[in-house]
């Protein structure tokens, strides 16, 4: 392994500062300080040492579902799942070993097309993802039908996050192109992650410290959206193409969103989405796209500096609205703001639609969520901007 360019420093204190030694893994007959199985738990136990919103925000947040998870190519080394039901499977190596790079991107290839042949039903049953999701996200917040429908969406199209994630990665887009143009049936996205370590003992061989970066990723073809519309007898034919320097992570989801939304309520509810975007977007507020939902946050709010979910626009099983989260209010207040900013404005939203409807948290009455159906919204949309 070539000499480090770069090496984290750690400071003592306002005059004692020093280099941190980076190490590397391998076997334990080789008196490593880590192995693969070591990297495999790290990454099960603390997900979000993966930069995944770096590489493709749709797959976020990590929700480890197994390690080993058998299937008929193999054993998968990490496999996660999303809120949304969207499946990030992760190969673990470390360069020490003697598989060639070319074998590792074919093998985690071959774990996402016998994934692909899975149903949601034998996912569910042989790692128990409906539940492991609903306790993350709470009850209140999910929405069953539409994780069901999206799990088997994906896998159906073969659409993944396929992570190669080891200690010291050398980039070789070259070879990774090549197995991926061998796979044009499936919809994946691809990265290699580097996590490096170094120790913060030189004399000790823990604590160590495991710094990731994305190496690379591969990137979306752009695409032109082609929609077509029956009004009277003869049909219109549009098609859509990003525009030079438009197109970045998520875009074809957002596409696919507001394609969804026109041809199921028509263009002024299309409209509405992408206006109430433009207008989080003046406010400061962070969007986030998946193709069920789009999402608007407020980013380091209060004490706690977490985001805060504001509203989203969902469609799925429980078909298409808008909403805050049942989640809301206890939100606020983790940020360390009083609760009463997140009912002033849900109270807002219901005077502004009258077709509001309201659920209630059956553990506590007094945690709601409001739901506004999308003909509604779109219909009082010039209102609700005021």
């Amino acid at each position: 392994m070539d000499e480090e360019k770069f090496s984290p420093v750690i400071c003592e204190d306002e005059e004692k500062s020093r280099e941190l030694k980076r190490v590397y893994g391998g076997k334990k007959d080789e008196k490593k300080v880590f192995d693969e199985g070591w990297l495999k738990e790290l990454l099960k136990t603390h997900p979000k040492i993966l930069p995944i919103n770096e590489i493709e925000p749709v797959f976020a947040p990590l929700i480890s579902i197994g390690r080993e998870v058998r299937t008929k190519a193999g054993p998968i080394d990490n496999l996660f799942i999303n809120p949304e039901g969207y499946l990030t499977v992760v190969e673990t190596k470390l360069w020490k070993n003697p598989e060639a790079r070319r074998e590792v991107v074919g093998q985690i290839i071959d774990y996402a097309k016998a994934l692909a042949s899975w149903s949601f039903a034998q996912l569910d049953k042989e790692l128990g993802i409906r539940e492991l999701v609903k306790n993350y996200v709470g009850e209140d917040e999910f929405d069953e039908q539409s994780f069901i429908d999206n799990v088997s969406r994906n896998l159906e199209q073969g659409r993944m996050l396929l992570l190669i994630v080891g200690d010291g990665i050398r980039e070789d887009v070259q070879e990774m192109v090549e197995f991926i143009q061998k796979s044009p049936t499936l919809y994946f996205t691809m990265g290699l992650v580097e996590i490096k370590c170094y120790k913060l003992d030189e004399a000790k061989d823990w604590p160590i410290i495991a710094i990731p970066r994305v190496v690379t990723r591969t990137k979306e073809i752009e695409r032109a959206v082609v929609i077509i519309k029956f009004e009277g007898k003869k049909p219109e034919i549009t098609a859509e193409v990003p525009a030079p320097g438009e197109a970045k992570t998520g875009s074809i989801t957002e596409q696919e969103f507001i394609n969804t939304v026109r041809a199921q309520y028509g263009a002024d509810a299309a409209d509405a989405v992408m206006r109430l975007k433009k207008h989080c977007e003046e406010k400061g507020l962070e969007i986030s796209w998946a193709t069920t939902s789009f999402s608007a946050h407020m980013m380091d709010v209060g004490e706690s500096g977490e985001a805060i979910k504001l509203i989203s626009v969902a469609m799925g099983g429980k078909g298409h609205l808008v909403q805050t989260p049942m989640s809301l209010q206890e939100q606020v207040h983790a940020a360390g703001l009083d609760k009463s900013i997140a009912l002033d404005f849900q109270n807002a939203l219901i005077k502004k639609f009258p077709g509001s409807k309201i659920a209630l948290r059956q553990s506590d009455p007094n945690i709601r969520k409001v739901k506004i159906p999308l003909k509604d919204f779109s219909a009082n949309f010039d209102d609700y901007i005021k």
